[in-house]
């Protein structure tokens, strides 16, 4: 494949599904039952109804986006003669028209908002899905000799352009409620060479919110207490257990049981895909009391997270073909969420197929992993200082494989991440470390009991306030 012939979608919601604490946002799913937090918003028109669709180029490249724009509201995708013989034996015919059947899919239809034109052969176009507002670059080039067939096509997601410059911290302020979400929080800080924080701007830092598969630096962080007392070891081998398995996001669910790896390899997958089946099995390697005493000493938010849930137990009170398991869990109290997860969840089974219907919260302000977003800072700060140390090298792996968004690398060295979402939550929390020795903690929280979040544009905002703290002295 030649540069100039191109196409990528297999990336194209990388950095969202990276943050999802469970599933990717179109397999994320709804719980049928009958209570208050189940009521949805009115109906609010598209967010790209209201965009003016841009002109394209009469152009060879103009008229190939207005060709692919067109195809894609219409959902009918006849690429015979569009594209050059070097694309198509890169990309088969079949491939390519699964790709854009995949764009199409769902979207309503795309607004071209905006197009960068280099020459008559290559442009950028910036496009916003009606469905839901999800903005995406398209690069496309032409050949330059008639009939001026597509030889390179890259689709990108691009949720930096669902918000605007920041010129200051109102900005950021603006972007976060610009969510329409119920409770948002921001917190913005500078790491000291000491791991203190010191602030740089906050909004609701203290609030504290359901910030989804994020809990899973309290596992780390227990599990690196473990290995410091000589407790447990990377390269220990963990076996597979059947009934320890979870449901994805990861992998690890697909081995068979006994199969073993290195305890480095569980925190790994735990943080940098957020492998809930990895987390279980570390949770139960270190013990629910080590994790829920690590917990403890981080967030005054501890009595709402016990008791400590692992991710199969969420999934099964979540997904029980039980309607009611649910309602009577939040409704308990903690003694009681004890026993049931002894006598009644230990023995359930979440259902795979109430996955494919969760789109809606379900009672995420009382049945979830809770903590503010300066705790969260504080305590990845932490982990960053703990991962510095030569014998926590995997600790530290786990946290900076998986930056949560691609950052601008002449301005940008490296990012400790960890994300996590479900239906209604969205978290996000980086230590960024900039080129000239500066460190940074970012953390942005989302809830909502009766809408799910809009992840692209709280992605966008993130982008927007690193792009911000790149220039700040």
């Amino acid at each position: 494949m030649t540069t100039r012939t191109r196409i990528h979608i297999a990336a194209a919601a990388a950095c969202l599904y990276a943050l999802a604490a469970f599933a990717p946002a179109h397999a994320q799913h709804d719980h049928n039952h009958n209570h208050d937090h189940d009521h949805q918003h009115a109906e609010k028109p598209s967010p790209a109804d209201a965009l003016t669709a841009a002109e394209t180029p009469d152009t060879p490249a103009g008229h190939a986006l207005r060709w692919i724009i067109d195809a894609l509201r219409a959902g009918r995708i006849d690429t015979a003669g569009r594209f050059s013989d070097d694309f198509l034996e890169a990309v088969t015919e079949n491939r390519l028209r699964t790709v854009l059947m995949g764009l199409a899919s769902g979207s309503e239809g795309y607004v071209l908002i905006r197009v960068d034109e280099t020459d008559p052969h290559n442009l950028v176009g910036v496009a916003r899905a009606r469905s839901d507002g999800s903005a995406w670059r398209i690069l496309l080039s032409t050949e330059t000799e008639e009939p001026h067939r597509i030889n390179g096509l890259l689709f990108q997601p691009a949720p930096r352009e669902l918000v605007g410059t920041l010129t200051g911290w109102d900005d950021a302020d603006d972007a976060m409620h610009a969510l329409d979400a119920e409770s948002v929080s921001l917190y913005v800080a500078r790491v000291g060479d000491d791991g203190e924080l010191h602030a740089v701007h906050a909004l609701n830092e203290n609030e504290h919110l359901a910030i989804g598969s994020a809990f899973k630096l309290w596992i780390l962080g227990a599990l690196a207490e473990k290995i410091r007392n000589a407790e447990a070891a990377w390269d220990e081998p963990l076996a597979i257990d059947e009934d320890f398995k979870s449901l994805p996001s990861g992998v690890m669910q697909d081995l068979p049981h006994g199969a073993t790896a290195p305890l480095a390899e569980y925190a790994l997958k735990m943080i940098s895909i957020s492998d809930n089946t990895a987390t279980d099995h570390l949770l139960r390697r270190v013990g629910r009391d080590n994790a829920h005493a690590w917990m403890t000493l981080r967030t005054k938010a501890h009595e709402r997270n016990t008791p400590f849930l692992a991710t199969r137990e969420f999934f099964t009170i979540k997904l029980s073909m039980d309607g009611e398991l649910l309602d009577r869990y939040a409704d308990a109290d903690a003694p009681t969420r004890a026993r049931m997860l002894n006598d009644e969840v230990y023995f359930g089974q979440p259902s795979p197929l109430l996955i494919q219907a969760w789109t809606k919260p379900q009672r995420i302000d009382e049945v979830e992993w809770f903590a503010s977003a300066a705790e969260l800072a504080r305590t990845l700060a932490e982990l960053r200082t703990i991962g510095q140390s030569d014998d926590m090298r995997p600790l530290a792996e786990a946290l900076t494989t998986n930056p949560g968004v691609p950052l601008d690398d002449e301005h940008w060295q490296r990012a400790w991440f960890k994300g996590g979402s479900e239906p209604g939550v969205l978290n996000l929390t980086w230590i960024a470390e900039r080129n000239d020795g500066e460190t940074f903690a970012v953390v942005l929280t989302a809830n909502d009991t009766k809408q799910p979040i809009n992840e692209a544009m709280a992605v966008g905002a993130a982008q927007r306030i690193f792009e911000h703290l790149q220039s700040i002295d």
